[in-house]
Parts: structure tokens; sequence; C-alpha cells
């Protein structure tokens, strides 16, 4: 911009200065994630238009495994639950290109909670005695259980789904047999 005063039909020298506008940045962000407690959310290595902005983060939820706020990327992290129900911590980035901020973007971390089942007790059985069906339980409401078990001979399927049912057991040598249930 040049700029010229002039007072009475007389003109003083010019003056030069510049404006600059820079762009406003726009930040490319990954799709909402979804995890189990214990699984590693990869990196978030994020893209500005244009680029070459740094970036700003915030974190609602820092339970989650992940600090509160950060500069740059957001690198890989585990995920915590020790709770039981999900939880949702939204991530909140600012993108700064030449000192200006440009337009935030957010995305969500949802970490689901992961059961365990109750420990039971052993069971001796001899062979031919009817067993007791066995129930499963959790701290988390709706949990489902699939067992395996590592010898068919004592007369309970090799697997299944839910509670252990009653069975016949059954050992046809003359040393006890056993079998471990996971």
């Amino acid at each position: 911009i040049t700029v010229v005063p002039s007072l009475n039909g007389c003109s003083g020298n010019s003056s030069n200065y510049t404006i600059t506008v820079n762009p406003v940045a726009t930040v490319s962000l990954p799709a909402n994630i979804e995890i189990c407690a214990g699984s590693t959310v990869a990196a978030s290595n994020f893209i500005s238009v244009p680029s070459g902005a740094v970036f700003s983060w915030t974190n609602s939820d820092p339970s989650i495994g992940l600090s509160s706020s950060g500069n740059g990327n957001i690198t890989s992290f585990t995920a915590i639950n020790a709770g039981l129900s999900s939880v949702t911590s939204t991530l909140s980035i600012l993108p700064t290109y030449n000192g200006c901020p440009g337009t935030s973007g957010s995305y969500t971390v949802k970490v689901k909670p992961i059961p365990s089942v109750s420990t039971l007790p052993n069971i001796s059985l001899c062979s031919g005695a009817l067993s007791s069906s066995v129930n499963f339980s959790s701290t988390l409401p709706g949990s489902t259980f699939n067992w395996t078990n590592s010898n068919s001979t004592i007369g309970l399927a090799a697997s299944g789904t839910g509670s252990i049912p009653t069975f016949t057991s059954s050992n046809t040598g003359v040393n006890p047999v056993i079998a471990a249930v996971q």
C-alpha cells in the first residue's frame, strides 16, 4: 500500500507498507475411536491445510490414559478404564499457522471396560458321579462366557458358551484324569 500525504495542493513524500493476510489452517482428524481397556490407541498424526501448522490439543478425560493437554501429534498410548461402564473422552485439536489460530476440530476416544470372571474352586469327582452345573459371574452385567475343556474324556464337552452344564464324570483308567477348563 502506498500512502501519499497532501495539504493545500502540495504532495508530500510517499510511504509504502505491506499487509500480509495469513491463511487460517484446518486440521484433518481421525475418525472416532472405540477400543477395549488395555489396548493400544494408535498415534494420531495430524495434517493441516495449508501444511506446516503446529497443533495444540486438549483431552476432556485424562482417566483414559492420555494427559489432559499437549502440543504436536498425539503419541500412541494404552487405553485405561477400570470402571464398570465405557468412558468417552473428547480430544480437541487447534492448528496454528504463522501465529494465526485455525479452525479447531475434535474426535472422541471411547474406552470400554474389560470383564473378568469370578474365581471358582476346583472340583473333584468320582467316575460316574453327576456334576453340578457351574455358573460364572462377572462384575460387568451382560458379560458372556466361553469356555474350553482340555480333556473331553472326563464326560464334559470340549467347549461351550455360558454355564458349564451338569455332566456324568468318566474315568476308565486307574489314575486320576485332570481337565483344565478355561
